[in-house]
């Protein structure tokens, strides 16, 4: 199977994290380890080509590079491994990747426009500077399945958030002829589109997510059951879902005999019933008021409603007026997460009270000292 694709340096801060993959370079490799042979088509400098060849020396299937020359190494750089980035962007003027196959995965690049013609093609147009379609790259396929996350899928759909995701799809499948459309919907779990008709997939648990490349590894998956295997359309986005949970997990591309061992629990979300999250942490310093915002963000991208002091109260001299707000919060949410590097006074309260009511705290700590954490450790209702 060809694959055309970016190959890019990976950076974060926190957890470390410094390897040369991109979305065409982490594919390639995910399903070389299956066991299959790879044509990646790349704007590729000779450093990286030769790290992928040597990453993939470690795979049962066989990588071939089909480099296009250049001296540019670009770098996604994250602070943390949940953290939105603005991508990096090239300082040249790259012909188009076009080839002509009888099966690819085709991934959308920084550096250059891509296009194929070909029987069977999954398309992932990737978070870019622009969100192409299939179409609009001038491509062509016999066979066309697009794998998207839903902010791409609301974006070639042209389609305001009030629409359903369901009429998002729907109008997708018209505008691009598509036979297969998968969105991906983070905690959602998945919908898959085929033969007139909407599945959903579920997403798996696991004791920690690793999300930088988990979009990578979904589609090379999906390609790999799609294409090759030939799976039904359902079966190949299950199957990808769940070698994703393994990338998640373990921050490794899975293995047919990782994938025969694995056997985590479906997740299924009350999708009637949004979350609601008190988040508990200090707000007096610039360091502790950046994780609260990434906190934030992060469990909204997520799909839960959460309570803020710091943005739903805000800040006053009128301590009766923060205590009575902030009591009104913990007692209108379903859980807390709290953030007790620091071992703020506020934020101590704050756990107490959410524990003696009983409800779930999810507790987020890096310096704290297991001797201050004795009370901690034994609630039902804590979890780290």
């Amino acid at each position: 199977m060809q694959i055309i694709g970016g190959v890019y340096r990976e950076r974060c801060l926190h957890p470390g994290w410094d390897y040369i993959f991109g979305s065409g370079g982490r594919a390639a490799i995910a399903i070389c380890e299956m066991g299959h042979d790879i044509h990646l088509h790349s704007y590729v400098n000779d450093d990286f080509k030769k790290y992928l060849e040597i990453e993939s020396k470690f795979c049962s299937g066989k990588l071939t590079v089909n480099q296009h020359k250049t001296d540019e190494a670009l770098e996604f750089n994250y602070t943390h491994g949940l953290a939105n980035i603005i991508p990096p962007s090239s300082n040249k003027y790259n012909s188009e990747i076009f080839i002509q196959t009888e099966s690819v995965l085709m991934f959308g690049m920084i550096e250059c426009k891509t296009r194929t013609e070909s029987v069977y093609a999954v398309y992932d147009p990737q978070n870019t500077f622009q969100t192409l379609s299939f179409r609009q790259t001038g491509s062509k396929a016999q066979h066309l399945a697009l794998v998207l996350n839903e902010r791409e899928a609301y974006a070639l759909a042209k389609a305001e958030c009030q629409n359903s995701i369901e009429d998002v799809i729907y109008n997708i499948v018209e505008k691009e002829s598509a036979e297969v459309v998968v969105v991906k919907r983070g905690p959602k779990g998945a919908l898959v589109y085929n033969d007139g008709k909407l599945s959903k997939i579920p997403l798996f648990l696991t004791e920690q997510v690793w999300k930088i490349g988990s979009g990578d590894c979904f589609s090379a998956h999906f390609a790999l059951n799609w294409i090759l295997l030939g799976k039904t359309a359902h079966e190949s986005a299950y199957n990808a879902s769940l070698a994703t949970s393994y990338y998640c997990q373990t921050q490794c591309l899975p293995s047919k005999v990782n994938l025969n061992l694995y056997a985590p629990k479906p997740l299924i979300i009350n999708s009637n019933k949004k979350c609601k999250v008190y988040l508990a942490a200090p707000i007096f310093t610039l360091a502790q008021l950046w994780i609260v915002e990434q906190v934030r963000n992060n469990l909204i991208e997520m799909g839960l409603e959460v309570f803020s002091p710091y943005h739903d109260v805000g800040l006053t001299n009128d301590k009766y007026y923060i205590y009575k707000e902030d009591i009104l919060g913990l007692d209108n949410s379903d859980m807390v997460f709290a953030i007790l590097d620091g071992l703020d006074s506020g934020t101590i309260f704050e756990i107490g009270f959410a524990s003696a009511k009983g409800k779930k705290v999810i507790i987020y700590n890096e310096n704290v000292d297991d001797k201050d954490l004795v009370m901690f450790f034994w609630g039902t209702y804590f979890h780290y």
